[in-house]
């Protein structure tokens, strides 16, 4: 009902769940274009250069996360060279509009509202990297993977799903049913 009467205005309340803890967040979305374009109002050009390097590298690494020195690295690939004070501001402040969160060992990753917001441009521009949550069917970028058959699934999902079944736990997969022996990706 909400998004009926607030869609003309191109604008959409989304539900988010956070990767590493599962909380349920909602997301207002701004509908009429590409999150990734909209970024460019709130940052310079070399700032959203610098984001989106940050986004390819999170997306591409495996676990959904890289490193801060690995971040402020990024710096140097850049067309336009920025220093790395100016590089740690810009990340403080993607951090507190949401867009990234760092955890206790200094890993960044991307927060609930970039993963809403970014879903599309995301699927869009790394479809080599991505996964699915199996059973979710959304973008999963932390959590866990099938040893046998590589699906993967949100920490969340599968702890719902595991919590169901007996001692013997297999691969929540239809195609798959193989022992559970998981690959945690953190």
């Amino acid at each position: 009902m909400v998004n009926q009467r607030i869609g003309p205005v191109n604008l959409e309340i989304r539900k988010g769940v956070e990767e590493d803890d599962g909380h349920h967040y909602y997301v207002l979305a701004n509908t009429a274009e590409t999150a990734i374009s909209r970024l460019s109002t709130a940052y310079s050009p070399n700032e959203m250069e610098l984001f989106k390097k940050l986004v390819e590298n999170i997306v591409e690494s495996g676990d959904g996360k890289i490193g801060s020195l690995a971040a402020m690295n990024l710096t140097d690939k850049l067309e336009k060279r920025i220093g790395k004070e100016e590089a740690q501001n810009f990340f403080n402040r993607l951090e507190d509009d949401r867009w990234i969160k760092k955890n206790s060992d200094g890993k960044i990753s991307l927060s609930v509202r970039s993963i809403v917001e970014l879903d599309q441009y995301i699927k869009d521009v790394y479809p080599d990297y991505i996964k699915l949550c199996s059973l979710c069917k959304k973008l999963c970028l932390q959590g866990c993977q099938c040893e046998n058959c590589g699906a993967k699934f949100h920490f969340r999902c599968s702890n719902a799903f595991f919590s169901k079944q007996g001692p013997n736990k297999t691969c929540p997969e239809s195609n798959c049913r193989a022992p559970w022996g998981q690959v945690v990706i953190r």
